[in-house]
């Protein structure tokens, strides 16, 4: 770890020289002399100009323990010329944009400040090896534990809730680096800035958070933890049955750390579907949150074969047909046409209703979901909707006939009410099993 410290340590300060000599940036000139920085064969170089004054050390024995007293002296006169430029102090405290950062993250230049100071100690020669440095990299690095890690952050804007001030904070927490909380106005200009578009007003974010060392070169979100983002927005459409989407996503570094140690990377993804606006603003409350949090666990077990003991099917097929029309039941609700919607929507029943036998299938299907949700009025809907489903697949239907839309929606909320009923009881939901259920109560 201290060795990749070194590393990175070394090509970060190799970037400053190059930094400050490129900006054409003069050190101040001291009372009796004055300092000059160069680049040579790409070797950076500070060289005193004129008389070298004994520096004034007072200010700086707290931190300077440990250094022997011809060390203090060299690290005291490059504090002095860090101190006394101000271009040069602003320069590591500007965003990409030339903006000076604004906020808490300020403070942490203070502490990486001796890293410079500590390099700029080394006048005479900067073999890296040699043994000042060493002592220097083993005080800066001493000094870079007391900070706090640097943080990688996804946040998603959530097109269609609102957190209700009613939960703590106004925040969700799904997980430890996974929540879901409202914006302040700020936050949401910020975003405004960054977006190539908006397709509807928000007040909510997903936001995960990662922690970086500063010892790692770089951090990125894997793709099993954006699918983790897949989960929320499928777990608010079940609990609220409507077209809750993320229409972007940005990745960026925070902290001044993050920022010249590993470099800010900040990326967006874009949905590219044209995705219909929901139809209200959702309030999530106290009441709602626990259910979601309820629902998420159980969908991110499902479609991340996470192992929490939290859901449990029958078998492993059973998983994977919950997996398929999960995913797309929440297809479905993207879908502009009415027709497409449908289509969505009985795979993802066939999936979890289909016999092994394929006879009859309209039947059967219809029957096990009348059977599995406990309700006749089932079975009626559901023939209804296969019987439009297939004059669609086969090309006898009308787009403007008025009963498709409303059998579209019928099936969408039928089949919502289904996964939720089977992600709150997993081990009742065993597909090949549901007519001699049917059979056992008629015999009663």
């Amino acid at each position: 770890m201290i060795k990749e410290f070194r590393e990175a340590l070394k090509r970060f300060l190799v970037e400053i020289c190059e930094f400050v000599q490129e900006r054409d940036i003069s050190f101040p000139q001291r009372p009796s002399g004055k300092y000059q920085v160069e680049v040579r064969d790409g070797i950076p170089s500070i060289q005193p100009i004129g008389i070298k004054p004994k520096p004034d050390l007072r200010a700086l024995d707290t931190l300077m323990v440990g250094l022997r007293a011809w060390e203090k002296e060299t690290f005291g006169n490059i504090m002095e010329i860090i101190t006394r430029s101000e271009r040069l102090s602003q320069a590591f405290l500007t965003s990409a944009t030339g903006d000076l950062i604004s906020g808490n993250r300020t403070m942490v230049f203070p502490k990486i400040r001796p890293i410079i100071e500590a390099y700029f100690a080394e006048t005479n020669s900067f073999d890296f090896q040699q043994e000042t440095f060493n002592r220097i990299c083993d005080k800066v690095e001493e000094e870079l534990r007391r900070l706090p890690y640097c943080s990688k952050i996804l946040q998603c804007p959530v097109v269609g809730i609102h957190v209700s001030p009613n939960c703590s904070d106004c925040c969700l927490q799904l997980e430890s680096d996974l929540q879901v909380r409202s914006l302040s106005l700020e936050e949401i200009e910020e975003f405004l800035e960054y977006p190539p578009f908006l397709p509807s007003f928000f007040t909510t974010v997903v936001e995960m958070k990662k922690d970086m060392e500063i010892f790692k070169q770089q951090l990125c979100f894997p793709e099993k933890d954006k699918k983790r983002i897949e989960c929320v927005v499928i777990a608010l459409r079940l609990l609220f049955g409507d077209r809750i989407f993320v229409p972007f996503q940005i990745e960026r570094g925070q902290g001044i750390l993050g920022k010249v140690l590993l470099g800010e990377q900040q990326s967006y993804s874009l949905e590219q579907r044209v995705v219909p606006p929901p139809r209200l603003l959702h309030i999530v409350d106290q009441e709602k949150y626990t259910e979601l949090k309820e629902l998420y666990h159980c969908i991110s077990e499902t479609l991340l074969e996470r192992d929490r003991a939290k859901i449990a099917f029958s078998d492993n097929r059973s998983k994977q047909r919950v997996e398929l029309a999960l995913r797309k039941w929440s297809e479905g609700l993207d879908q502009v046409s009415a027709e497409w919607k449908l289509i969505a929507h009985w795979i993802a029943l066939e999936g979890l209703f289909s016999p092994s036998s394929r006879q009859e299938l309209s039947f059967r299907l219809a029957l096990r979901g009348a059977i599995f949700m406990e309700e006749k009025e089932v079975y009626q809907k559901l023939k209804m909707s296969y019987e439009m489903r297939s004059r669609i697949v086969h090309g006898d239907y009308s787009p403007d006939d008025p009963q498709l839309t409303e059998i579209a929606l019928t099936t969408e909320e039928i089949l919502r009410r289904i996964l939720r009923k089977i992600l709150q009881q997993p081990r009742n939901y065993m597909p090949d099993q549901l007519e001699e259920k049917l059979l056992e109560t008629l015999t009663k």
